[in-house]
């Protein structure tokens, strides 16, 4: 058999590039192409490219990186494990793997790795990395050789935005013994890009540090949510924070001093040739950084993982986290709609976030601040966020606190600002069929799925208006201190809760919780409910879904009730749900 070169079909054809993605459709994740060829499905971003201006085939000389995420080993047997290590009555039950042991058992074989980086080097790529989890391998080249790889053509286009990105016309084209190896080749679009979830109150900026105190410090967190009590401070753990941007430490520590906390012990993980220079989105790791120092001062260390904001860039960055295994709690407040994502990325995220669960690492990922209208580029649609809709993940929205003149909870609605188009993400994936533990909560009472994945899965306060003081030193600021909110403050202070709780769990001798949510449905769903969680039910809404009694589109679970919470997660037994939860599903996505 002969691989016509498509270098050979460069011209700029945008029609033709049009018409081949249009016809996909939703599809499986594998296409028999003829001549003992297929084609990996989904890799396209058609909706957005026809969205925006060709501007003609992308330079033969201009180098590219890609990371292709390879399918686990016994795929079936990974997802089996997975619902008997959340089973209580499993005797796996939280018999969690290291990393090493995630990759004899699940690793792709050492032929399959050779297979599939044989078929690149033949087109003269270079292999830079293979990844400690044997998933994802990173190769470099040049356009050319990308196209002549994968049968495609690289074409420039201009976003609405203004910015200039590359996209495929085709998805990659293998021989079918090489595709069925691959979940996803990343770095053949370049058109998403990850957004902190942080929002900007109308004033952001506290002029004098005496108004500090007025809103949500250290001591006020832990009083108003119940968490003064608990002597615990997440010593002995250890927390990753997913980021795509650096930061000065010079402000972690003003923070620390401030509040009279220990200033984190921070390690920096850098991913792709990241600097760790502070940049434009610093402003979210810092928040990141202090507000989980907040509610868990006493943690061993906050590893800071950075990456660049590319598909490739993202997935190593995951990738790293779940290879090194040495955060058990991991927060990320970074990301897209499921709608910007082609489902060939989502599927490359589901692999590495499989690892994680199996591994006993929970990962809290913010919903975004815009309600229930992720998308930007289609704001009147209804979307979610990824990664939070992931299935192996603990979405967290937001909430608008209202607290009492002694500092304690009053109350809490769902955060949705109609003025300033910001609320708490939340809604239906239209990606991920609905978990076990989650198919007991849909009623369509309020938009809920019976069929398909919810978020969020819980809350915590995210108004900007009555939010956090965060130090933040800037040139020509009279103040280092900035006031935000957004679901990107709420993730890592659910992770170092976490933290919290597996501190005493550890120090009793039972394991860790690893992925958090079948547990936080068990105790949501059992007659401790009231005393674990706040349940906002009063009818105010995230721009669109209502907060109603119990589970809803727009706070989830709601607030965590402290130690209450805390009381029931480190109890050597759950209580009983009153419904039972099930056990995580872990799905594979077809084609958009």
């Amino acid at each position: 058999m002969r691989l016509v070169s498509i270098k050979m079909m460069r011209a700029p054809r945008k029609a033709a590039a049009v018409l081949a993605i249009s016809l996909l459709g939703v599809l499986p994740s594998r296409r028999v192409a003829g001549d003992g060829m297929a084609r990996l499905l989904g890799h396209v971003p058609s909706k957005r490219m026809h969205a925006a201006e060709y501007l003609g085939a992308k330079d033969a000389s201009e180098p590219m990186q890609l990371a292709v995420v390879l399918k686990p080993r016994n795929q079936s047997a990974l997802e089996d494990f997975l619902k008997r290590v959340q089973d209580p009555r499993d005797p796996q039950f939280h018999q969690f793997l290291t990393s090493a042991q995630f990759a004899a058992q699940f690793g792709p074989t050492d032929d399959d790795i050779q297979s599939v980086t044989a078929h690149f080097a033949r087109y003269g790529m270079r292999v830079s990395k293979i990844h400690e989890n044997r998933l994802v391998v990173d190769l470099e080249g040049a356009t050319s050789q990308v196209e002549d790889s994968l049968q495609v053509q690289m074409h420039n286009y201009r976003l609405p935005s203004g910015r200039v990105a590359h996209a495929a016309n085709n998805d990659p084209l293998f021989p079918a013994e090489i595709a069925s190896k691959i979940h996803t080749v990343a770095g053949l679009n370049n058109f998403s890009l990850r957004r902190p979830h942080i929002s900007m109150g109308p004033n952001a900026n506290i002029q004098h540090d005496a108004s500090v105190g007025d809103f949500m410090t250290p001591a006020k967190i832990k009083t108003v949510y119940s968490l003064d009590t608990v002597s615990q401070t997440g010593s002995g753990e250890t927390l990753a924070l997913f980021e795509l941007d650096g930061y000065n430490a010079s402000d972690i520590a003003g923070y620390a001093s401030n509040f009279g906390i220990t200033a984190p012990t921070l390690q920096n993980v850098l991913v792709d040739g990241a600097s760790g220079a502070a940049g434009s989105g610093a402003i979210e790791v810092t928040l990141d950084i202090e507000l989980a120092a907040a509610v868990a001062p006493g943690l061993s260390k906050i590893m800071v993982y950075e990456g660049p904001n590319t598909d490739t860039g993202v997935l190593d960055t995951y990738s790293k986290i779940a290879s090194d295994n040495l955060a058990p709690e991991v927060s990320t407040s970074w990301g897209a709609s499921e709608d910007e994502d082609t489902s060939a990325f989502l599927n490359g995220e589901n692999a590495i976030f499989q690892q994680m669960s199996a591994q006993g690492q929970s990962i809290f990922a913010a919903t975004g601040d815009s309600g229930a209208f992720d998308d930007p580029n289609h704001a009147s649609n209804l979307s979610v966020d990824d990664p939070a809709s992931q299935p192996n993940v603990t979405a967290v929205g937001g909430t608008t606190l209202l607290v009492t003149t002694a500092n304690t909870y009053k109350s809490e609605s769902a955060w949705g600002d109609t003025s300033r188009g910001q609320g708490g993400g939340g809604g239906v994936s239209k990606v991920w069929p609905i978990p076990s533990w989650q198919t007991s909560v849909g009623t369509n009472a309020n938009g809920e799925s019976t069929t398909h994945r919810m978020v969020p899965d819980v809350s915590l306060d995210a108004n900007p208006s009555t939010g956090y003081p965060v130090y933040f030193q800037q040139t020509g600021q009279s103040s280092p201190w900035i006031l935000v909110g957004g679901t990107s403050c709420a993730a890592p202070m659910w992770a170092a809760f976490l933290a919290v709780v597996n501190q005493k769990r550890v120090a009793d001798g039972h394991s860790r919780i690893g992925f958090a949510n079948p547990s936080l449905y068990q105790v949501a769903q059992s007659a401790q409910y009231p005393v674990a969680f706040h349940d906002i039910s009063d009818g105010s809404t995230n721009l669109n879904f209502a907060a109603m009694e119990d589970y809803d589109l727009a706070t989830g679970w709601g607030s965590f009730n402290g130690a209450g919470l805390f009381n029931n997660l480190t109890a050597a037994t759950l209580p009983a749900a009153l419904a039972a939860p099930g056990v995580p599903a872990t799905i594979s996505v077809g084609a958009n």
